[in-house]
C-alpha cells in the first residue's frame, strides 16, 4: 500500500475560494491521504464549508481554533498529521490533479527526503485551462547543496506549498510564530536535515497554483513585512555559516537581493521613513564588502543591485514613475 500523504491547509476567510482548493485535493490521482483543514478562526463562511466537506469525503479532518495566524494553523496541522510525507496547500489557491502523484513517484524512485514542484502564477480571476495530464513528468535529481544555490537564485521556490517531503524533517522544527515570509526561513532547514547521500528531486512541472493578489498583503505591512524578511534572513545565515559554510557567499547574495527590492519597494510605496532606510543602506553595504561582484552579472536583480550600490536608485525610481 502506498504511504499516507498528510495535506495541510490553513484557512483564515478564504471562502470564495475554499471550494476550488479542497475539491483540487480531493480530486488527487494519489488517493491516500489524510486532508487537514485548519480554521484559523475564520469569521466567514469557511467553517461551514470546512464541515460540509468533512461529510462528503472521510479523508478529511477539521480543525476550528482561535485565530493564531498561519504558522500556528501548519503548526497545528503537523502536530496531529499521521502521515508518513507532509504536504502543504494554501486555501486560496488549487493544485494540479496529479500534483501528489507526480510528486510522490518523483520521491521514491529516487529513495529521496524530499521533492519540490514548480508554480503557475495566475491571477485572482482567473478563468484559463489548465494542463490536464502529464504523462512524463520532467523530473530532475539536485544535490542539497545546489538546491539551495537555486532558491537562493530565486529559480525555484522556497515555499513550503511547493514541497513533498518526509515528515520525520519536521522533528523538533516548526514554523516560527508571528513573523512573515516564514516559509524562507523553514525551506532551507528542512533541506540540510536531508539525507546528504540522497539527491533531492525537482519536478520541472508547473503543479502548484498560486493566485498573485496575495501579494497586496506586503503593502498592507510594508515595515513589519519587510523587516521580519530581513531578520529571517539574519537567522537563517548563522544557520547557514554552521552547516553550510561553503555556501555563505550564494546565501549572502540572496540577503542583497532582499535589501534591494525591499528598498525599492519602499522607495515605490512613497512611505518615508529615514530609520528604515539607513538601516537598509548600511545593511546592504556591511553585506557587499564581502560579496564578489561577478555573482550579480547575470542575476535578473543587477540593474537595481547596480543603482543601489552607486546611491542611483532614487533617481531610478523617480524616472519609472515619471515614465509611468
Amino acid at each position: 500500500m502506498l504511504p499516507l500523504i498528510s495535506i495541510i491547509v490553513p484557512i483564515y476567510n478564504t471562502a470564495e475560494y475554499l471550494n476550488r482548493c479542497i475539491k483540487s485535493i480531493c480530486n488527487q490521482t494519489y488517493r491516500n491521504l489524510e486532508i487537514i483543514l485548519i480554521d484559523d478562526g475564520s469569521t466567514d463562511l469557511s467553517p461551514e464549508l470546512c464541515d460540509n466537506w468533512a461529510k462528503r469525503d472521510s479523508r478529511i479532518k477539521v480543525i476550528h481554533k482561535t485565530n493564531g495566524g498561519f504558522s500556528d494553523a501548519r503548526n497545528k496541522g503537523l502536530n496531529i498529521a499521521a502521515g508518513d510525507l507532509i504536504g502543504f496547500v494554501d486555501s486560496d489557491d488549487w493544485i494540479h490533479t496529479q500534483m501528489f502523484e507526480i510528486m510522490y513517484n518523483s520521491l521514491a524512485n529516487i529513495d529521496a527526503d524530499m521533492a519540490i514542484c514548480k508554480p503557475k502564477y495566475l491571477k485572482e480571476k482567473f478563468e484559463g485551462k489548465i494542463k490536464t495530464l502529464i504523462y512524463q513528468p520532467d523530473v530532475r535529481e539536485y544535490t542539497i547543496d545546489d538546491t539551495l544555490k537555486l532558491i537562493w537564485n530565486e529559480e525555484i521556490p522556497s515555499c513550503v506549498w511547493s514541497l513533498l517531503c518526509k515528515k520525520k524533517l519536521f522533528n523538533n522544527l516548526r514554523f516560527p510564530l508571528n513573523r512573515a515570509y516564514e516559509d524562507m526561513w523553514i525551506t532551507p532547514q528542512l533541506l540540510l536535515k536531508c539525507n546528504p547521500k540522497t539527491y533531492i528531486a525537482l519536478v520541472n512541472e508547473k503543479l502548484y497554483n498560486y493566485i498573485y493578489y496575495k501579494k497586496r498583503a506586503w503593502h498592507n505591512n510594508f515595515y513589519k513585512n519587510s523587516t521580519d524578511l530581513y531578520e529571517n534572513a539574519c537567522q537563517l545565515s548563522r544557520i547557514i555559516k554552521d552547516n553550510k559554510p561553503a555556501l555563505i557567499d550564494y546565501f549572502n547574495y540572496y540577503k542583497v537581493i532582499i535589501l534591494t527590492d525591499c528598498y525599492y519597494k519602499y522607495l515605490r510605496s512613497n512611505n518615508i521613513n529615514k530609520n528604515y532606510e539607513e538601516k537598509i543602506i548600511e545593511a546592504f553595504y556591511e553585506i557587499n564588502k564581502e560579496l564578489k561582484i561577478t555573482l550579480f552579472i547575470k542575476s535578473k536583480y543587477f540593474i537595481k543591485i547596480f543603482l543601489m550600490y552607486f546611491h542611483l536608485m532614487k533617481l531610478g525610481v523617480k524616472v519609472i514613475k515619471v515614465i509611468k
